[in-house]
C-alpha cells in the first residue's frame, strides 16, 4: 500500500481514531520519517499522551525523535493568512479584534474548514527540508473531525470550488483540492469498532468516500478487539466453579463471561465487516487493557501497523 505524504483518521466518536492517528504518527516517525501529527481544535490528547509539559498550539513542536505535533486553530490560521496576504499587521490586526469576526468563523460555512485545510496545505507544500529541498515533513497525520462532520471537512474544496468561481477564496480553495484529490498525496483511513453501529456507520462512509469523494480511501482499521478466547473460557465449561461462597471467585467468573460473550460478538461483527468490504483488508488492533493510552501503549499498537 502507498504511503501518502497527507493521512487524514477518521471514524465514528469513541471508536479510537485519536489513538490510532498518533499510533500511525509514532510509527512513522520510529522509521527515522520526520513526520506531524495534526490536531484540530482538539482536547490535548496528543499532548497527555506524549505526556508532553506545555499545551500544544499553532506552532509545531517536537514531541519525539522525528515526531512534531501541532494543534490547529481556524482563527490562528485566518491570522496567519491575513499576514501573509497583506504582510504588515497594523494592516490587519484591527479587523482580527472585532468580536465578529470570531462570529463570523462560527457562522460563515465551510470557512473554519477552508482556513484548516488551507494551514495543512501549506504545511504539506510550502514547508521545505532547508537540507534537500523536499518537504520538511514526509509524512502528515491529521486526526479529522469524527464520521459525517470529518467527510463535510473534507468535502469543503470542492463545494467551495463550485460555489465560488473567481477570487483569492477560489484559489486558494482549487490549490488545497489539487493535493486532495491526488491519492499519492493524500488518503483517507478510518477507524471502527467490531459492534454494529460502528461498521455500520463506517460501512456508509465507505460508500460515501468510494462515490465521487475527493480523497481516496486508504486503510481500515478495527480497533480495540478482545483477545480470541477459546472453549475452555465458555460459561457452560466454568459452570462446576459456581456456588463458592468466594466473592472475589464469583466476581471472576462474571467478568469471564462478560469478556467471552463480548468477544464472541466482536468476532460476528468482524466477520461480518470483512465480507462487507471486500476486497478490501482491514488492520485489526488490540484491546489494549490500560486505564488510559500513553506512549507505551501507542508503542504496543504501532507494532501492529
Amino acid at each position: 500500500m502507498i504511503n501518502p505524504q497527507l493521512n487524514f483518521i477518521s471514524g465514528k466518536g469513541g471508536v479510537g481514531k485519536s489513538t490510532v492517528a498518533a499510533t500511525m504518527a509514532l510509527r512513522f516517525a520510529e522509521q527515522g520519517k520526520r513526520t506531524l501529527l495534526v490536531e484540530i481544535e482538539s482536547n490535548e490528547f496528543m499532548r497527555q499522551s506524549f505526556n508532553f509539559a506545555e499545551p500544544i498550539g499553532y506552532r509545531e513542536v517536537q514531541l519525539r525523535p522525528h515526531l512534531y505535533g501541532i494543534n490547529l486553530h481556524a482563527f490562528d490560521a485566518m491570522k496567519e493568512y491575513l499576514h501573509i496576504r497583506l504582510k504588515v499587521r497594523r494592516l490587519y490586526e484591527p479587523f482580527l479584534n472585532m468580536k465578529v469576526v470570531r462570529q463570523l468563523l462560527s457562522a460563515a460555512p465551510g470557512l473554519k474548514e477552508l482556513l484548516i485545510l488551507g494551514k495543512i496545505w501549506h504545511l504539506a507544500e510550502r514547508r521545505k527540508d532547508p537540507e534537500t529541498g523536499g518537504p520538511l515533513y514526509p509524512f502528515i497525520v491529521v486526526d479529522a473531525p469524527a464520521t459525517g462532520h470529518g467527510l463535510l471537512f473534507l468535502k469543503t474544496p470542492q463545494v467551495t470550488v463550485d460555489a465560488v468561481q473567481v477570487g483569492p477564496i477560489h484559489r486558494e480553495a482549487k490549490k488545497v483540492l489539487q493535493i486532495l484529490r491526488n491519492p499519492e498525496r493524500t488518503q483517507l483511513h478510518l477507524v471502527t469498532l467490531a459492534e454494529e453501529m460502528p461498521v455500520n456507520e463506517t460501512l456508509e462512509m465507505i460508500a460515501q468516500v468510494q462515490k465521487g469523494f475527493p480523497v481516496a480511501l486508504g486503510r481500515l482499521f478495527v480497533n480495540a478487539l478482545f483477545p480470541r478466547l477459546d472453549h475452555r473460557w465458555a460459561p457452560s465449561r466454568l459452570m462446576g466453579l459456581r456456588g463458592s461462597e468466594n466473592p472475589c471467585l464469583e466476581a471472576t467468573l462474571n467478568a469471564a463471561e462478560d469478556m467471552y460473550y463480548y468477544e464472541r460478538r466482536q468476532q460476528t461483527h468482524l466477520e461480518q465487516f470483512r465480507q462487507a468490504i471486500y476486497p478490501l483488508e482491514c488492520a485489526e488492533l488490540p484491546f489494549l487493557f490500560r486505564e488510559s493510552i500513553r506512549e507505551p501503549e501507542l508503542q504496543i499498537l504501532a507494532e501492529k501497523l
